[in-house]
């Protein structure tokens, strides 16, 4: 996943990034944000350097573009994060398609755009170059139809200033509401839905007046980071998405996503139940009689039978009377008792011996079998009844019985 971050010179860019990677070593550890090369490395340390001077970082100036690269994510998963540095007229032909082929390239190749939108240039002086470009540059990064396939945010620099225009209201009304002269950019609003637009002043300033009257916002000394809760949140989101689907997710979003998948994804399912109705398979009722005489005949053994049918095929069956005691009120293997199981296992033919066993386990680990029936069904009807006697102890000496099937 690539995330391109753009906007025109002065938008906060770069006092944005100098801040957010502040913010994410002291309230999100679990995130990552690091220059990709010595450049990027020298130039976020520079601004951040001019920050803590109480300055601003310089504006990137006509004519001089680069790509700043970072990496984003978490210690599991880092991301390629580049900002394009340019100039408003640089940026109006990046949007018009006609930028450099470098320019191009990350663009193309970007997951995710991340939309600078300088409020106070728009709002400061209404009806001036810079607001009409600005609008027109928000206009251009909705309207892009080479864009409308990625994940596209809109961040909403130097909110603090228009705290009483912003207000608690959503960002994106309140700009349509303060950009009613602009009815095509209210049009690209309206029709992008689905981009956030999250308002964020990324540095607390304060305001000094100079001699000759005018006031100059100044980054406030200690530094402190702006609000980033809303923009992290929609980050982690993004860095949710790109993570490595599992098949279950992949499955449910095809069948989310499309009608066709839908319908063959139940043919398959239905393909799969058909084939597998129709492998032989062969079913048993096992009836187990304990000894009704012996005061200690039960136990609480685990018991197993091993079928013996034709050309000597063998299906070994284990019956746990314990998880049966569980799953109902009856008790079985105990004096007296005749108690039936159904099993259905691969074909082995007529039974014709079989060998019963116990693993000595529990309080009464003897047991004296009298004898066990054997049902072949099909459905509920009985095929064939085959029996085979025991009358013996199966204990520590003797855990296992091989039977032949009755005469």
């Amino acid at each position: 996943m690539k995330i391109v971050m753009i906007g025109p010179e002065g938008s906060g860019k770069t006092v944005f990034l100098a801040m957010l990677s502040r913010y994410i070593a002291t309230h999100a550890p679990d995130m990552i944000l690091t220059p990709s090369d010595l450049a990027s490395s020298d130039y976020i340390a520079a601004a951040q350097a001019a920050l803590d001077r109480g300055d601003w970082p310089r504006s990137n100036v006509i004519g001089n573009q680069r790509d700043l690269k970072f990496q984003f994510g978490t210690k599991e998963t880092l991301y390629d994060l580049v900002i394009i540095e340019s100039s408003r007229h640089g940026l109006l032909g990046i949007l018009k398609g006609i930028g450099e082929g470098m320019t191009k390239q990350q663009l193309k190749s970007a997951n995710v755009l991340m939309f600078f939108l300088d409020l106070e240039g728009l709002l400061k002086k209404r009806g001036n170059q810079s607001d009409s470009e600005n609008a027109f540059l928000l206009k251009e990064f909705l309207t892009n139809r080479a864009w409308r396939g990625k994940e596209r945010m809109v961040i909403v620099s130097k909110a603090a200033l228009y705290h009483q225009i912003l207000g608690d209201d959503d960002v994106r009304l309140s700009l349509k509401r303060e950009m009613a002269d602009f009815p095509f950019v209210i049009q690209a609003i309206n029709a992008n839905e689905k981009v956030p637009f999250l308002a964020i002043s990324s540095i607390q300033t304060t305001t000094e007046t100079r001699e000759n009257g005018n006031s100059l916002r100044i980054p406030s000394a200690p530094i402190l980071c702006g609000d980033f809760e809303a923009v992290v949140k929609e980050l982690r989101r993004i860095l949710g998405k790109g993570q490595k689907p599992t098949v279950g997710q992949i499955m449910a979003q095809l069948i989310r996503d499309s009608k066709s998948v839908k319908i063959a994804i139940l043919i398959i399912v239905f393909a799969v139940i058909f084939v597998f109705s129709y492998f032989p398979r062969q079913k048993f009722r096992i009836t187990f009689y304990t000894n009704r005489v012996k005061d200690d005949a039960g136990t609480d053994a685990q018991i197993y039978v091993v079928l013996i049918g034709d050309d000597g095929a063998r299906r070994r069956l284990d019956f746990d009377g314990r998880a049966a005691r569980f799953f109902s009120s009856r008790d079985p293997f105990e004096r007296g008792g005749v108690d039936p199981f159904t099993r259905t296992t691969k074909p082995i033919g007529a039974v014709h011996s079989l060998e019963v066993g116990t693993d000595n386990s529990g309080n009464k680990p003897g047991w004296l079998l009298d004898r066990i029936e054997i049902e072949e069904l099909h459905g509920d009807s009985v095929v064939s009844v085959t029996g085979f006697t025991c009358g013996k102890w199966l204990n520590e000496s003797n855990p296992e019985r091989t039977l032949p099937a009755d005469k």
